[in-house]
């Protein structure tokens, strides 16, 4: 009889462990509040090591790396779109410095609100009132509201997954979300995301995503790198993962080490590079 309990125990407590186990998510993280609302965000982007230039085995330029760009704003949803993305935002920055060293220099548009309009499948930017914003500081603005989001949803599952689960990310994909500011060798880059954690939050379902990525970095705009040199990262988001919530927080580490040669103007010049990278977020709850 006891081993007959003993062994009806087991079975009922492997049976609770497949059920566990078979739990799966759909990961959906929301990017923005909904019409009406505001969430308030901080984000930091590190940087810091060395580059070095080279023109026939003499250093020509030798540049300390030691850069911190933090910004402080909200973000409100003004005008729904017609699918994920809304129409219309503003951010209004309380905060936007570059810090170099002991240095800090404020971004043009720190103290000021801008207005993210989408207009065939990207946003132009501009600030309210006057005086306009230097072309330079729209164009990186720009460039920031449409690879944000776009590298983030590269980078989520396309099936639902359980806690411990791994997937592949589509390095072409990956690739194509931030080429514009970084291409990338697709061939020699790769990434992978992991489901590691599951919890409830003021009812809503949050997870804890972990990103290991590897790329291989292949030129500067127009400059072209004879030997791609690496760039990889870690990168974890704690946020609400069934779309609920704007909550969210992030974290990165990383790191882009190694040589290579440029050709330009028929002259064959050496890169050296030993940056390490890092970086971070916060966004609340929508109000």
């Amino acid at each position: 009889m006891m081993c007959r309990s003993i062994a009806a125990g087991v079975l009922v407590l492997f049976g609770l462990s497949l059920t566990a186990q078979a739990q799966t998510y759909t990961i959906r993280i929301k990017e923005f509040p909904d019409v009406g609302k505001k969430t308030s965000e901080t984000t930091s982007e590190k940087s810091n090591g060395s580059i070095k230039i080279s023109f026939n085995g003499m250093v020509v330029k030798d540049e300390a790396v030691n850069e911190n760009v933090v910004k402080e704003f909200t973000l409100e949803t003004l005008e729904k779109g017609d699918g994920p993305l809304p129409k219309k935002f503003k951010k209004t920055f309380t905060k936007a410095v570059v810090v170099k060293g002991n240095k800090d220099e404020a971004e043009p548009y720190q103290g000021r609100a801008v207005i993210y309009e989408l207009k065939d499948n990207s946003y132009d930017a501009r600030a309210e009132g006057d005086p306009a914003l230097p072309e330079a500081a729209v164009k990186k603005l720009q460039e920031q509201a449409n690879q944000a989001g776009k590298t983030t949803r590269v980078m989520l599952p396309n099936k639902a997954v359980a806690v411990g689960d791994t997937w592949t990310i589509d390095a072409g994909k990956l690739a194509e979300a931030i080429s514009k500011t970084l291409p990338l060798d697709v061939a020699k880059s790769s990434a992978q995301g992991k489901l590691v954690k599951v919890y409830q939050k003021d009812n809503h379902q949050f997870g804890v995503l972990e990103f290991d990525i590897k790329l291989a970095l292949s030129g500067f705009g127009p400059a072209k790198l004879t030997t791609p040199i690496p760039l990889t990262s870690k990168m974890t988001i704690d946020a609400a993962i069934d779309g609920s919530s704007t909550q969210a927080t992030m974290r990165s580490t990383g790191s882009m080490q190694g040589k290579s040669e440029i050709m330009m103007n028929g002259q064959t010049i050496q890169v050296d590079f030993n940056v390490e990278l890092g970086g971070g977020g916060t966004t609340t709850a929508e109000k």
